[in-house]
């Protein structure tokens, strides 16, 4: 991935999260279809039990906040037709459009394919939620437009923090923080207060530092996701890129999601450049 790791009062620019090559301090951390009530959600049901789980649903979802600063048109159209080939039904969402509403709906998805920049939060001194932070493709002006109050209520209370994504190469400096734009990321807080009971839905992060620890991943699984799938450390975009094309095609032929990991490693292999691994976590590893 692309170098990269509130606006709710004073002190902002201490809690913006910075994303890939950046290393997270605690110094720096349209279009849907139905309304998002954050009222609402903020007091859902968090999970449901059943008696057996349900089938997963032959329902995907690509999200891909990532294509507003690094677009792969190729890409998208390849694992849009693969799945729909197929059999899938397919809800795209990219740049701008990818939005708070498509991540609170994720039970209506049996694969959920999410490429996007990923943030890293592993100190406990900071205050706010630690694990991996996934950016959505809006900005902090756009979606207080969108959805008001509740923006900086979620910067608040930790479900939501605020990144950057520095230009490839450039250090960070102070000047660069205040000219990048702020986008708004999600923590594993905002999954686990959110998400309804997921339907043994396979999760695909294509971004940096999704297991960096298990607790996004856990999140996940403990809502009902059969496994997650993500990469430990910094990656590159293009190669994340590569392997996501050959995951995504082998997930789409019905492939464990296990194998599937297999072939995408042993076909285009770890990043050559930061050596980072794909990973995953399965409901039957947990114990």
């Amino acid at each position: 991935m692309p170098s990269s790791r509130r606006r709710a009062g004073p002190g902002w620019r201490q809690r913006v999260v910075l994303a890939s090559a950046v290393v997270l301090l605690a110094l720096a951390v349209l279009a849907f279809w139905r309304p998002w009530s954050p009222g609402g959600l903020e007091t859902q049901p968090t999970t449901t039990t059943t008696s057996q789980p349900p089938e997963r649903p032959m329902k995907a979802l690509v999200y891909d906040s990532l294509y507003r600063e690094y677009p792969n048109d190729q890409l998208l159209k390849n694992i849009t037709e693969t799945l729909r080939a197929a059999g899938y039904q397919v809800d795209v969402y990219v740049g701008i459009n990818a939005t708070l509403d498509p991540l609170v709906v994720l039970d209506r998805y049996g694969l959920v394919i999410i490429r996007a920049h990923g943030a890293y939060n592993g100190d406990p001194r900071s205050g706010r939620p630690l694990g991996a932070y996934i950016y959505t493709g809006l900005h902090y002006g756009e979606a207080k437009a969108l959805y008001g109050g509740y923006i900086d209520r979620g910067l608040e209370n930790g479900d939501l923090a605020l990144g950057v994504i520095p230009p490839p190469g450039q250090p960070l400096t102070k000047e660069l923080l205040e000219k990048l734009p702020k986008y708004v990321t999600v923590s594993p807080q905002f999954f686990d207060k959110q998400l309804g009971r997921l339907p043994g839905t396979i999760v695909v992060f294509a971004g940096c530092y999704g297991l960096d620890d298990d607790r996004l991943a856990e999140v996940f699984v403990s809502k009902g996701a059969s496994a997650f799938i993500s990469w430990k450390g910094n990656i590159t975009w293009t190669h994340m890129d590569r392997v996501l094309r050959v995951l995504a095609a082998a997930l789409a032929r019905g492939e464990d999601p296990s194998a599937a990991l297999s072939l995408a490693m042993s076909t285009v292999g770890p990043d050559p450049v930061t050596h980072s691994m794909l990973g995953l976590v399965a409901a039957e590893a947990r114990g």
